[in-house]
């Protein structure tokens, strides 16, 4: 999967008033996603889970065989640190290699991994203008180390070859792309919700992908052979396709209190006509945020879906 191309999905990006239809593919089970713009507002932060900011590895050495980290089934090559560049602190990881593949592996042995509730992960992300081949950041729901049996939820894909950043597991005509921002750090973050088995990720605070319920575990669309996992986040993959002079920073994964409020689109933890104005943004944008009933096009229908989520209040 992770071999996958994302010029497919530079050509899907959602006209004006035409959002694109769900995926009619088995276990899709398209709906609305009760996510904000902003989906860290109104959310209590519970726990840290993991983070990771590279600092107390030997700089030109590699991340293997700590904080859970490890080659691809014993096989990827390590990524190296490196301290060209640095969002906090002094170092990151570079992918230079053209096999560079480590997983930071939650389901065997970090453990205490949620099976509910909101689940956030982020890090950042510093691509140069001199990169070169593609870098992915996935996320799995299962991780199986006796045998390669593995599910694919989320991916991300830096493709230099065409200057984009984009969500391109399986395709799916509601997973954009954009334009990578060259030569700066950048926040990639993937809001998780478990309980709902679905997500919404960001690229520079900017959305690139709604996805259908069953995308972590019991009904993904890619599961590359092996057995699906149950509902939870297995491991993380950060895998270099080729790919030289991209870094990654300050990886977190951490639990939230409570699902975002889907009625506060601009985040702000209030709602006003500015929530309106905001919908009517995203809605004139062609956004999946606005497909409020989930019918998959958006319609007068979704405005009086809106009025309802607003007049219903956050919990």
């Amino acid at each position: 999967m992770r071999t996958s191309t994302i010029a497919c999905i530079a050509g899907s990006l959602i006209a004006a008033t035409a959002f694109a239809g769900p995926d009619t593919t088995p276990n899709a089970n398209p709906g609305k996603f009760v996510q904000t713009n902003n989906p860290h507002t109104n959310v209590g932060i519970d726990a840290v889970l993991t983070q990771d900011d590279f600092e107390s590895y030997a700089l030109g050495g590699g991340i293997q065989g700590a904080n859970g980290w490890q080659g691809w089934f014993s096989t990827g090559a390590d990524h190296t640190v490196t301290n060209a560049q640095a969002s906090s602190g002094a170092q990151s990881i570079q992918y230079g290699t053209a096999s560079g593949d480590c997983v930071q592996d939650y389901q065997n042995v970090l453990g205490n991994m949620p099976t509910s509730g909101m689940v956030t992960f982020s890090c950042m992300s510093y691509v140069a203008s001199s990169s070169a081949g593609t870098g992915y950041t996935i996320l799995l729901n299962n991780y199986g180390q006796a045998t390669a049996n593995c599910d694919w939820s989320w991916q991300i894909s830096f493709e230099g070859l065409i200057g984009l950043v984009g969500n391109n597991l399986n395709a799916n005509p509601n997973f954009l792309s954009q334009p990578i921002v060259y030569d700066q750090w950048v926040e990639i973050r993937c809001e998780i919700d478990l309980d709902n088995n679905s997500y919404m990720d960001f690229y520079n605070n900017t959305p690139l992908a709604t996805a259908p319920t069953g995308w972590f575990g019991n009904g993904n669309l890619f599961s590359g052979g092996g057995a699906i996992g149950g509902v939870q986040v297995a491991c993380l993959d950060m895998y270099s396709d080729a790919a030289t002079d991209i870094f990654m920073d300050d990886v977190l994964v951490e639990t939230d209190g409570a699902a975002p409020c889907y009625a506060d689109c601009d985040g702000s933890g209030a709602l006003n006509i500015f929530d309106y104005i905001c919908f009517g943004n995203e809605y004139a944008a062609g956004n999946a945020y606005a497909d409020c009933d989930g019918s998959g096009s958006l319609n007068i229908f979704d405005y009086i879906c809106f009025g309802n989520e607003y007049a219903a209040g956050c919990p």
